[in-house]
């Protein structure tokens, strides 16, 4: 090797190291400069104890101006309840980190809070602390477990009982054998794993009330984005279905939400002395695939809201149905959306007799109301607000006010959540036949247990107009 060839790479290799030595970070120790961070806490949506919550993620920024050295990320959690990663290293503690003038990094926590021997909900504490240069930045963590019984691909097969003393978790199918009667009483809450599902071979009776309802929902407690819960999507769980032995069933007093295919009642021979299913004050919401469709059934359901059910809303093909003052209303942006809000479906073998008093029939369409060849589909829709255009409303529809505003609240409907009672403004308002409070006097009070009648006059819709109705979230 010549002598200019050794000088050339002993100057460039000195180049180098200098070059190395220059962009070596210079890390301050001063005290005085400090980390940002987005949250100074994070709290967790009441869980599941023995579910991990998805995962919440804590940014920090160094716009100290000088670049730090964080010598230790410490997850202090005295019950076990809580997992972390940062900058992609999981553990308990994180060792040596630096971060940059103008960087940032990640934390990434979920909750999994331990199954405890406590029957109430039960609140852990604990945090992340985060030392550099003598200081030490403290991040809350926060969750609130509650036990529940859980049960995997279960059948009852004899009469029981759950009450609201714990939730209930399903995963897999949950199955009422042919002959037993499951009672839910008021407050019960029955949570679904994803693609888990309730089938009805004997008897539901599920009876809550206005201020204590029995909830069928999904598992996920967590919110999708700022403010907007998982529990309002459509699709968290599967959903019910009656099947062909199932008899003298009540949903009273329920909220279900979030199904893939909502309610659903199997063809099966048609007592005129019976309801197959009855639904009263409840409301039934959001369901993928629809939130009611009943084949061959005899179905009655009053005071209350069925909506915005994705594919379509309520489906009724062959059979007797009696609707008094329910909203049936689909509002949703949903792409899935292919049917009206009330579909009506007949044939020669299976012909459909329905009646809708009272009720609210409306949607984002300016017809909501589908039926087949009237030889095979008898119906009669009164005293209602209807988005329809029909060309025959004498024949099928009396007293009714048609393509008008019902006055719903829909403030928090980019949220995934829309709500069905009326304002002042509502044309549903005063149109309903006061003379059906006295034929049925279930409907003397609405879906809030509020008394219908006003001054002598009845509102269409689940929900009587009140000046100080509060949605239920």
């Amino acid at each position: 090797m010549s002598k200019l060839l050794r000088l050339l790479i002993a100057a460039l290799s000195a180049a180098l190291l200098l070059a190395a030595c220059e962009d070596e970070p210079d890390f301050s120790s001063d005290s005085h400069l400090r980390l940002s961070y987005s949250t100074d806490s994070v709290c967790f949506e009441p869980l599941i104890t023995g579910q991990a919550t998805s995962t919440r993620t804590i940014k920090v920024w160094n716009n100290s101006g000088e670049d730090l050295k964080i010598s230790n990320v410490e997850l202090r959690s005295a019950s076990n309840s809580f997992q972390m990663i940062v900058d992609g290293r999981s553990g308990t503690s994180i060792n040596n980190l630096e971060l940059l003038n103008g960087d940032s990094l990640f934390i990434f926590v979920r909750a999994n809070m331990q199954v405890n021997d406590e029957k109430q909900p039960v609140m852990v504490n604990d945090s992340i602390v985060v030392r550099y240069n003598g200081n030490q930045d403290r991040i809350i963590l926060n969750a609130i477990g509650q036990n529940a019984v859980v049960l995997r691909d279960y059948t009852i097969e004899r009469d029981t009982v759950w009450t609201n003393e714990q939730p209930f978790l399903i995963f897999g199918k949950l199955e009422v054998a042919e002959g037993a009667t499951l009672t839910l009483k008021a407050g019960t809450e029955v949570l679904f794993h994803r693609g888990a599902s309730i089938s009805v071979a004997g008897t539901l009776d599920a009876r809550g009330n206005a201020s204590d309802m029995v909830l069928f929902s999904g598992d996920r407690m967590d919110e999708i984005g700022p403010g907007m819960p998982y529990t309002n999507i459509y699709g968290q769980w599967e959903g019910i279905t009656f099947t062909e032995t199932s008899t003298n069933n009540i949903m009273e007093g329920v909220y279900m939400r979030g199904a893939t295919y909502g309610i659903v009642v199997d063809t099966a021979e048609i007592d005129d002395n019976q309801w197959r299913l009855i639904i009263a004050n409840s409301e039934i919401r959001t369901s993928k695939r629809g939130n009611l469709k009943a084949t061959d059934a005899r179905v009655k359901a009053y005071n209350s809201v069925f909506a915005n059910g994705g594919v379509q809303n309520v489906y009724l093909s062959g059979g007797e149905y009696l609707f008094n003052n329910c909203t049936l209303s689909e509002n949703s942006v949903s792409s899935l959306r292919v049917r009206e809000s009330l579909v009506l479906r007949g044939d020669e073998t299976h012909p459909v007799a329905a009646q809708f008093n009272n009720c609210i029939i409306n949607g984002t369409h300016t017809n909501e109301v589908s039926t087949s060849e009237a030889d095979w589909c008898t119906y009669s829709i009164n005293n209602s607000l209807v988005n329809t255009e029909s060309a025959d409303t004498a024949t099928y529809y009396k007293q009714c006010v048609f393509n008008e505003k019902a006055g719903f609240d829909f403030r928090l409907s980019k949220l995934y959540y829309y709500d069905f009672h009326i304002d002042s403004t509502s044309f549903a308002r005063n149109i309903g036949d006061t003379a059906l409070i006295k034929l049925y006097p279930e409907c003397a009070t609405d879906l809030d247990g509020n008394v219908r009648i006003n001054n002598g006059k009845v509102d269409a819709g689940a929900y009587a107009y009140m000046e100080t109705a509060a949605p239920k979230e």
